[in-house]
């Protein structure tokens, strides 16, 4: 029992003569991101035959993390337009928790994506079909708004969010004021 007592006591003093643990350190600094998507068309529509691939998406952009609560993202599509050879701007954000300790609420400005659905919310690039449905596309053109929004994490996988924002889409062909009534803004709430 005296070796056993001997041997705890000089663990614990090698212990206490150790350098502390280092705590969790947030990567400040700018992370790049790209993903290509590419799409065979083979049709045989009389007068428009295509067989050959094409680019359908390309998406490259980033995060800047400022620094444990704030974060920048930003995001184009490099093959956006009708012939996939348009630059576009996806995504143009600022976020802030906060809260830097227990659940986590974020506060978002800027251009990013609509909180409604399913399909609206998750990148082309995490879902299971990188083509949303067609009413997607159509009703909510570009499914980017621009504005602020609010969330905050109720439990594991269940978050809170509300905000406000431009009416339309960003791609809406009426949310140009000089061919639409633009400008109109909205509430949005909901659990997701």
């Amino acid at each position: 029992l005296e070796v056993v007592e001997g041997e705890l006591a000089l663990l614990r003093a090698s212990r206490a003569t150790q350098p502390a643990a280092p705590t969790a350190t947030v990567d400040k600094g700018f992370k790049p991101s790209a993903y290509f998507q590419f799409q065979f068309k083979d049709t045989n529509e009389s007068g428009a035959e295509q067989h050959s691939w094409m680019l359908r998406r390309a998406r490259i952009g980033g995060t800047y993390t400022i620094d444990d609560r704030t974060a920048a993202k930003f995001s184009f599509d490099a093959a956006a337009g009708s012939g996939q050879n348009a630059f576009e701007l996806k995504d143009a954000q600022l976020s802030y928790k906060l809260n830097s300790n227990g659940p986590n609420t974020t506060l978002t400005a800027g251009q990013f994506p609509m909180p409604l659905g399913y399909e609206t919310a998750r990148s082309s690039s995490v879902r299971e079909f990188p083509e949303r449905a067609e009413y997607n596309n159509v009703i909510f053109s570009g499914q980017r708004i621009r504005g602020a929004m609010v969330e905050h994490e109720l439990g594991d996988h269940v978050t809170a969010y509300a905000g406000v924002a431009n009416s339309l889409t960003v791609k809406d062909k009426e949310h140009n004021p000089t061919t639409g009534p633009g400008g109109r803004q909205s509430g949005f709430v909901g659990v997701r």
